[in-house]
Order: structure tokens, then C-alpha cells, then sequence
């Protein structure tokens, strides 16, 4: 008798393949897949302050779907993105106006709730650039002490 069946291991899997993808579109939406700070206490601060973003946006959401038949996952991130950009000057002129602010967080929830992504189960998601590097050399040092490699095949100079 085995300790875990299969369908129970692949499920496991399924999931955290889901978690994973979940994530890489996190950093990816939010413009965080390379870090370009220089100290590990630096890195910390700004993760915390990605989960701190994620974490923001998420309770919006739950907030706007609060007593619909919807679930979070059904929301789409990006969408939830796009519209806090496209709303961001509208709040900031009603800051000092209660009521209306009270009414344009209702209409931008109202508008989150009609942004619902389709479940497709089963999608598959493969991991693939869609744009290539330039055919350029990395510029690795001072503009005036680097020399062109004239030899190498991948590095063409336009004409």
C-alpha cells in the first residue's frame, strides 16, 4: 500500500505549478523580476514593499467582490492594475470631497467586477521569451576604454 497515491502527488504538483506561475506573473505585472538594488537589506525592504503592493491590491479586490458570486481568482491582476492607473488622477481631485470619493470607489469597484477572467482549466502556460536580446555586445566597460569585437558572428553592425 503506498503512503500517497498518484492522483494525490499529481494534484500536489498541479498546484504548486499553479503557485509558481501565480508568482512569475506577480514580478512580472508588477515589474519586479530582477531586483537592481546592492545590498540584501535593500532587497528585503523592496520585497516587503511588493507584498505590501500585492497585498493592497488583493484586499481591493476582495473588497469589491465582497457578497458577489465571484472569486478572487477570477479578477485578473493586470486588469486590477490597469484600472488603479487609469483612476489614480480621478481620486486625487476628490481627495477633499467624501461623498464623491465614496461614489468613485463605488464606480471602480463596480468596474473591477466586470473585468472577470475566463477559467480555463488545464491551460498550459510555457515558459518562453517572446522578444530576443539585441545582436549587440554588453557594454562591459567605460565607453571610452571599450572595443568593439568586430569577429564575432552574433554581434552585426548595422550597415
Amino acid at each position: 500500500m503506498e503512503a500517497h497515491p498518484d492522483e494525490e502527488v499529481a494534484e500536489v504538483y498541479h498546484q504548486r505549478w499553479g503557485i509558481e506561475v501565480k508568482i512569475r506573473d506577480i514580478k512580472t505585472t508588477m515589474k519586479f523580476e530582477m531586483l537592481r538594488v546592492k545590498t540584501p537589506a535593500m532587497a528585503h525592504r523592496t520585497v516587503k514593499m511588493i507584498q505590501i503592493a500585492y497585498n493592497l491590491i488583493k484586499a481591493k479586490q476582495a473588497e469589491a467582490i465582497r457578497g458577489e458570486a465571484v472569486t478572487l481568482e477570477e479578477l485578473g491582476f493586470k486588469a486590477t492594475l490597469d484600472l488603479i492607473d487609469e483612476s489614480l488622477g480621478g481620486f486625487a481631485g476628490q481627495i477633499r470631497h467624501p461623498r464623491l470619493l465614496a461614489h468613485a470607489l463605488d464606480l471602480f469597484e463596480e468596474r473591477l467586477r466586470e473585468r472577470l477572467l475566463p477559467i480555463r482549466p488545464g491551460r498550459q502556460e510555457p515558459r518562453a521569451v517572446k522578444t530576443r536580446p539585441k545582436p549587440h555586445q554588453y557594454l562591459t566597460k567605460p565607453r571610452h576604454e571599450f572595443i568593439e569585437i568586430q569577429h564575432r558572428e552574433g554581434y552585426r553592425k548595422a550597415a
